[in-house]
């Protein structure tokens, strides 16, 4: 029998290898064809699920890390999956094709089964399940991402931190296929990344929070995951790539006793059936997500953040659960369930003080991650508001909106929808100006305009240009494809002008294909690149988005790029790199090799692995396909401030074809949301003698203070690669 095993898996690694070569030789083949569509380069490793990430950058750092979480982000792979064949203490490594031993990952033989026969909770160790997670069920997607092939990666901690610039970073196996992808593959680049969960400071599940880069460079982090889908935390996460820790926060219990007896070995070998540590009330709130005075007043789950013009962070929406109903596997913890809502509040936190207010006053109901932008709104330095989609009215007669413990499934309680492209904008300062701000209401909230679809789901890119005065020329927002009011995949593409003096959603060329969870990228010559996306939750393969699409905000078209062959949907992502070069990476692992592929007509979650790979745009090449001619960047201020001009230094030669000049800020994503990434076109003059003068953005309201890349781009489109600074007052 097992003679014919291996076989069979010879056969199969065969048939994948020639589809690889093929596939390997039809990107070779035209590349008289990359400055038209592009270059995808082979796969590297990435070494957990990236379902967070964003560029975080030290003050004087020409280069920027990468900082990237999964589920369990204060955790490792090991303290969640089971290992071993032979119980707990052993950890043995599991080998050859004992990884698809139904009795180790019954759900990596046939997880499409929907019966209920094989559910991931068998995989999970019954330790983790009790202990830290409260006994609640664990069936989610990023879950069974964790256990894999790559068995050294399962012993990383679930947050970590890529050296964009080590030499290794970039290693590859020259691959482009991941179900060829290797345990040796995986091990060429993975010196460039770095535990940066627990030990440097992170004390709670930060998956499905929500994110902003602050003034000086840090991550700010508000809410997360507790034990449950949809249960929230009131936390708030700071990371500071300075040090590369993460604040002090208050250790939870159950993550505490862990530490100190991982997997209960001696809870366990006193009480065989011990559900929780003795000293933690698994179920009671301040005993897992224990009170700091930075807590924001209502736990949070998928919740929206934005970086303000003033330093500080807007916080919108969110889930959140009674963990007090406990969990109830006979019924798929339906009581549970029954208990969410949508937190109505949005909440203010002021990164000086490191504390939040809550704004009482300014309810309003937003599905999870609603797209989020500020908006200039007169000619003075507080004129400005933020403006969001997809809103729905919240009762303000509910003077505390916490989950109940008697809801039953069906009841309205914050419930948002129907879904809808009403867009609001919130005055943030009016509302925290109001003495009766904690008095319930919904004020503060002006309906702006409506778009043709709901657009859930749908990623949005924030383009902005700067006339020669100082002043706004244009603020574009453009919003691609998204889920409309009855959960449907829509190829329509809208963009609204908030310079306009009555601004409304217009529609665009469509995209190629119906798709929501994907993720839109500005690029320096003011285009945007489009990865991804899908068109139902079930992620069927003919529904899935491969096509790179290229959208021009000038004249509404869309153009087809390059064709990958994989996929990557809500937890995938998109960053412009410092070279003008694009890394996408992310998605789900066991989605990686789908329904429908090539070898596996059925996919094969198995052979998933965790890839990320850079994507070079068509302005990096000639027509020939050679490397076109960039413009240099000789030197540049790595600190500007507002309303000012400074000196930019480029080549002599390319200083006279110097045709713009951006300044894009870097941020986190994750869900098709990218809310403090901007694209800035600022105003510049050029000397007599060749010497460049670059005008500052003149009011924090154009650009968001924090850290930007700024580009050079001739009158071939082409770009430089960037100059760091951080952008202040």
């Amino acid at each position: 029998m097992r003679n014919k095993t291996i076989s069979l898996t010879l056969l199969a690694f065969a048939a994948l290898l020639i589809a690889g070569m093929a596939a390997v030789f039809a990107l070779s083949k035209n590349s008289n064809s990359f400055a038209e569509v592009g270059k995808l380069d082979p796969l590297i490793a990435f070494h957990i699920p990236p379902l967070h990430a964003g560029l975080v950058w030290k003050q004087e750092s020409e280069s920027p890390k990468l900082l990237f979480f999964a589920r369990h982000t204060e955790m490792r792979g090991t303290d969640i999956v089971r290992i071993e064949d032979e119980g707990i203490d052993k950890e043995q490594t599991l080998i050859g094709d004992l990884i698809r031993d139904p009795n180790i990952f019954p759900f990596l033989v046939d997880r499409s089964l929907d019966d209920g026969s094989k559910t991931f909770n068998e995989t999970l160790r019954a330790s983790f399940k009790n202990l830290v997670n409260g006994g609640f069920l664990m069936q989610q997607g990023p879950t069974q991402s964790i256990p894999t092939r790559i068995l050294s990666d399962l012993k990383r901690e679930n947050t970590q931190l890529f050296d964009l610039s080590h030499p290794d970073a970039f290693k590859n196996a020259d691959k482009h296929d991941v179900a060829l992808h290797t345990e040796s593959d995986h091990l060429l680049n993975a010196i460039a990344f770095e535990d940066t969960g627990f030990s440097h400071g992170l004390n709670y599940n930060i998956y499905c929070s929500g994110h902003a880069m602050l003034a000086d460079g840090r991550l700010f982090i508000a809410g997360g995951h507790d034990m449950a889908q949809a249960n929230g935390i009131k936390k708030i996460n700071i990371f500071d790539p300075e040090s590369e820790k993460w604040l002090d926060r208050n250790l939870p219990c159950a993550k505490a006793e862990w530490e100190n007896d991982r997997f209960g070995k001696n809870l366990l070998s006193q009480n065989p059936t011990a559900t929780h540590f003795e000293q933690c009330n698994i179920l009671d709130k301040e005993s897992r997500d224990p009170s700091h005075p930075s807590d924001m007043k209502y736990e949070r789950w998928y919740p929206t953040a934005i970086t303000l013009p003033d330093g500080k962070v807007l916080i919108v929406g969110g889930h959140d659960q009674n963990e007090k109903v406990g969990p109830s596997p006979d019924t798929h913890d339906a009581a549970f369930i029954a208990t969410r809502i949508i937190q109505a509040v949005p909440e203010i936190y002021d990164p000086k003080t490191d504390t939040t207010i809550a704004l009482e006053n300014a309810r309003k109901v937003f599905p999870e991650y609603a797209q989020a932008h500020v908006v200039q709104t007169g000619p003075e330095e507080n004129d400005w508001k933020v403006c969001m989609i997809d809103g729905n009215p919240a009762d303000p007669s509910e003077a505390s909106p916490l989950p109940s413990e008697t809801a039953k499934m069906g009841d309205d309680i914050h419930h948002h929808g129907p879904n809808s492209g009403a867009t609001f904008c919130l005055d943030v300062l009016g509302a925290l100006a109001d003495p009766n701000r904690e008095v319930p209401a919904e004020k503060y909230w002006e309906f702006l305009n409506e778009a043709q679809t709901a657009h859930g789901s749908g990623s949005t890119v924030d383009l902005l240009k700067i006339a020669s005065n100082g002043g706004t020329e244009y603020h574009k927002v453009a919003i691609f494809g998204g889920k409309d009011k009855d959960g449907v995949a829509s190829q329509i593409i809208e963009m609204i002008n908030y310079t306009d003096d009555k601004p409304k959603w217009g529609r665009q060329d469509d995209l190629l294909k119906a798709a929501f969870s994907n993720t839109a990228t500005p690029l320096p010559n003011g285009q945007v690149l489009i990865v991804g996306g899908r068109g139902d939750r079930r992620k069927t393969y003919e529904k899935l988005t491969f096509i790179y699409q290229m959208f021009n905000p000038d004249t509404g078209h869309i153009k087809e790029l390059v064709t990958t062959s994989v996929p990557r949907g809500e937890h995938s992502n998109a960053f412009l790199m410092p070279d003008a070069t694009v890394l996408v990476m992310g998605g789900n692992r066991t989605d990686a090799v789908p329904k429908g592929d090539k070898v596996f007509p059925r996919g094969d979650p198995d052979l998933g692995v965790n890839t990320a790979r850079i994507y070079k745009p068509p302005y990096l090449f000639n027509k020939d396909g050679s490397p076109a001619h960039r413009p240099v960047i000789v030197d540049a201020p790595r600190t500007i401030f507002y309303g000012t001009i400074f000196d930019l230094k480029v080549s002599k030669k390319e200083s006279l074809e110097v045709d713009k000049i951006v300044i894009i800020r870097t941020g986190i994503n994750t869900h098709a949301l990218s809310t403090d990434i901007r694209y800035v076109q600022i105003p510049f003059y050029i000397e007599n003698n060749g010497d460049v003068k670059v005008k500052a953005p003149k009011t924090s309201v154009q650009a968001m203070p924090g850290d930007y890349m700024l580009f050079v781009v001739n009158n071939k489109g082409v770009p430089s690669k960037a100059a760091h600074m951080r952008l202040g007052y």
